[in-house]
């Protein structure tokens, strides 16, 4: 591994050295004598102050491209010898982190090896809150959030929604490398960085400045262990992931659109459900900017609650797929929803379906409606209340549409516009009563002569013979056909009429 500057100045048991460090970076690899003829960029060299300067004190320098540090009244082969153990030591915490990668607890055990690198409390957490590994060698005495962490293995939902709403968790989510910050409501400061894999956050690694300052250089060693545990939540993702093997399986069956029978068929049987079960999906995503922070509890939650249900991460959107025939209570009844919404979470529901084949059809379904929370500015949308709105949408995309509905129709809209006569609602409410007459006058509230009158009227503006037709003969497909044109004549845009 490449060690910076900084470790060895921190690490130097010499009370006089001072550092000259400019750059500070991690690429040192071995040490070298000052004295040579050539030079290895990754190596830190090591001399008499006094052959290169004129003095007399026995002083040594320690020497690594831009950066120095001036060691006062050493020896110089002590202090190489010191540095080559250094050097040694960190390799060999390296090594022993390599061999985690075959442990079952080994984001714990790499935690355990690191003490001596890095002497300070430190825990990794789920995104949930839950803790995936804590430092073993510190009590709970050493401050209130450390024994907070411990007593909870963790923190506490109080706590993470305290931390949600004031020190903006959703943009801390976003570091990719230790990064320093300092606590709002206290005098200590601490790093944080991401485990992610496979596009997923997995948890989130804090190292706590609880006992003494955290010292400069400490950010490369602790990226150098987040490097080890990222591989290692890579090779054992199935353990950290938040989705069963059913939602590992349905997943990208959802995104492709394309069902892979063979992959969920036999996991299907595992849970006793039959692809003829009813279905309902619900799609979640968190009302916010940046980085989601209450999705993974919310996951947790559901998945304690709700036993008939599929449930998985993909991004930033919590899908849950729910069989209805498997719930004991119907989602709306067992109030699992409303809590959520008044988290700060949009919603998108699908239309209940069978067989679940047909559930790729339906997730889309159900990302329109949650994109449909996203334009019209709601918390929640169904589907099966917005069948009218989403084919009014559908019908009107095609500005042909309007040219292939009834002329006749049409011709008696235009003709009321100009006139202000009411022909065209007339003859509507004549074919939406399938051209019964009472049914017809009992809807407009006028007499039945009436009705004959204006029905008169408009065989004098119109060639009435479809109609005609209709009453006596009536026609499915033509009743429908006129539905259809009645249905884009009262949904068009005044400009798309004109």
């Amino acid at each position: 591994m490449k060690i910076s500057m900084w470790n060895l100045y921190n690490r130097l048991p010499c009370a006089d050295a001072v550092p000259m460090i400019r750059d500070g970076s991690p690429t040192i690899t071995c040490a070298r004598w000052i004295v040579t003829s050539q030079l290895n960029p990754d190596a830190v060299y090591i001399g008499r102050k006094r052959d290169f300067f004129d003095t007399i004190k026995d002083d040594v320098l320690i020497v690594h491209r831009y950066d120095m540090i001036l060691v006062k009244n050493a020896d110089p082969e002590e202090l190489f010898n010191e540095i080559c153990s250094i050097i040694e030591e960190f390799s060999h915490w390296d090594y022993q982190l390599a061999q985690c990668m075959r442990k079952d607890d080994g984001l714990q055990k790499m935690l355990d090896l690191s003490h001596d690198i890095l002497p300070y409390p430190c825990y990794i957490y789920a995104p949930d809150g839950s803790a995936l590994a804590i430092s073993s060698h510190y009590d709970s005495t050493i401050h209130w959030h450390w024994k907070e962490i411990l007593e909870n293995q963790g923190l506490p939902e109080e706590r993470f929604r305290y931390l949600k709403d004031f020190i903006q968790l959703t943009y801390i989510f976003r570091d990719t490398f230790p990064t320093l910050r300092s606590a709002k409501n206290d005098s200590y400061q601490y790093l944080h960085c991401n485990l992610s894999a496979h596009g997923t956050i997995i948890g989130h690694f804090v190292l706590f400045g609880f006992l003494h300052p955290i010292e400069s250089g400490t950010e490369y060693l602790m990226n150098h262990l987040v490097v080890w545990m990222t591989r290692y939540v890579g090779r054992h993702f199935e353990q950290f992931s938040p989705a069963s093997r059913l939602s590992q399986a349905l997943a990208p069956s959802l995104t492709s659109g394309h069902y892979d029978q063979k992959a969920v068929a036999p996991l299907l049987q595992e849970l006793k459900w039959n692809d003829s079960d009813h279905y309902q999906f619900f799609l979640f995503q968190e009302n916010v900017k940046g980085e989601p922070v209450l999705l993974t509890k919310v996951y947790q939650n559901l998945t304690d609650q709700l036993s008939g249900a599929i449930i998985f991460i993909a991004g930033q959107q919590l899908t849950v797929l729910v069989n209805l025939s498997r719930q004991a209570a119907s989602p709306y009844d067992s109030g699992w929803l409303k809590p959520i919404l008044q988290d700060n979470f949009l919603c998108g529901i699908s239309s209940t379906f069978t067989p679940l084949p047909n559930c790729c059809l339906y997730y889309r379904q159900a990302q329109e409606e949650l994109d449909r929370c996203h334009r019209e500015g709601l918390l929640c949308s169904n589907a099966m209340t917005h069948g009218f709105s989403y084919y009014r949408s559908l019908l009107l995309k095609d500005p042909l549409a309007l040219t292939y509905v009834s002329h006749e129709l049409l011709y008696l809209n235009h003709y009321d516009t100009q006139h202000g006569t009411s022909y065209y609602n007339t003859l509507k409410i004549f074919c939406l009563c399938s051209f019964h007459m009472s049914d017809t006058a009992r809807f407009l509230s006028i007499h039945r002569n009436s009705l004959t009158y204006r029905l008169n009227k408009i065989r004098e503006l119109i060639d009435f013979s479809l109609f005609d037709r209709m009453i006596s003969r009536p026609d499915p497909e033509t009743m429908i056909y006129l539905f259809f044109s009645i249905f884009i004549i009262d949904n068009s845009t005044a400009d798309r009429q004109s």
